[in-house]
């Protein structure tokens, strides 16, 4: 069962081309970090949008759960699935790095038709505190 949710935390400025900002859920044995993301290019379709983590010690990540699209200025959610040390259930203090992972097709801003062929790139997000 859930245990508690978090409020919202930015993890981009407002003015950035893409937002972002975290949620935790903490249940017993794992947190879900749901990461409301925007992307405020017109010019841009993002496709297959995670936030990769690197955890801090005892912490691994277990899965994730991409955004299959995220359109110019359409909100999308990624999850991303961490396990809780299961040696030291008391570790509850943790520090991530965070990286928006995605592929980048260029469209038409006026049209919004996407390229065929898309690159990959990244956007280093800001890190987030666990404490349980």
């Amino acid at each position: 069962p859930l245990f508690k949710s978090s409020s919202a935390v930015q993890l981009t400025e407002s003015e950035t081309e893409y937002v972002v900002r975290c949620i935790k859920h903490t249940f017993a044995s794992h947190i879900v970090f749901q990461f409301d993301c925007t992307n405020t290019l017109n010019d841009q379709i993002l496709e297959n949008v995670t936030v990769q983590m690197e955890p801090s010690e005892g912490f691994e990540v277990a899965a994730y759960i991409p955004a299959a699209s995220l359109p110019y200025g359409q909100p999308g959610i990624t999850y991303t699935c961490v396990a809780l040390p299961e040696d030291d259930p008391t570790a509850v203090i943790g520090t991530f790095s965070n990286t928006l992972k995605f592929l980048v097709k260029d469209c038409d801003p006026n049209t919004g038709e996407p390229d065929e062929e898309g690159y990959e790139d990244e956007y280093v997000l800001e890190d987030v505190e666990v404490t349980i």
